[in-house]
């Protein structure tokens, strides 16, 4: 007979599924994570993993919702209303590094995670999106800048940034120094 969990027991494991996810996630893609060795990394057999999600995808949409969460948060708690655009500018490269450490997340155009999407029952993918979208407007209802453009539009410059980290390896050993100089004219010309 299985052994029924604690809700102590619960939070760690549900934890370690979304940490041991990330990692797999960052290391082998979606398609080559397997629910069997996520499992077996944390010690929990699979009929286990069914107590917590109802299928692969549903541990890798929180696992990505969870990620964009804590960015959220890390970001929240470097913006206040005095926030400066040249503060913000820093915060944005700050989590800039940090998604570089998970380039899954951003990677719309890869295979494997089309292959996730199609896989996602369509108000799930439309959560994630929509998520996407609410992170930024939260973001920016936290400062006291005032936007040259629409949220959209921001919106879209940001996403343009973000997707150029993933051509880091291509552009060389000055892609930093690219980088800062790109977000440092985008951001100035974003806010007035």
């Amino acid at each position: 007979m299985a052994k029924a969990f604690s809700e102590r027991e619960k939070k760690i494991i549900q934890q370690n599924l979304i940490s041991n996810c990330n990692e797999c996630w960052s290391k082998y893609g979606y398609s080559r994570t397997s629910i069997r060795e996520i499992c077996s990394n944390i010690g929990i057999s699979i009929g286990a993993f069914y107590i917590f999600y109802k299928s692969k995808e549903a541990l890798f949409l929180e696992t990505a919702s969870k990620f964009q969460n804590d960015l959220v948060d890390m970001v929240s708690k470097d913006l206040s209303k005095n926030t400066t655009k040249g503060n913000f500018i820093e915060v944005f490269k700050k989590m800039c590094k940090e998604i570089q450490k998970t380039p899954w997340l951003i990677d719309f155009d890869a295979i494997d995670y089309e292959l996730f999407l199609r896989k996602l029952p369509e108000e799930d993918m439309n959560r994630l999106f929509e998520q996407n979208k609410r992170d930024i407007t939260s973001v920016l209802n936290k400062v006291n800048l005032k936007l040259k453009c629409t949220e959209d539009e921001f919106n879209a410059v940001v996403h343009m940034l973000l997707i150029s980290l993933l051509n880091k390896d291509k552009i060389g050993i000055e892609f930093d120094n690219a980088f800062n100089i790109v977000v440092n004219l985008c951001f100035e010309s974003l806010f007035e």
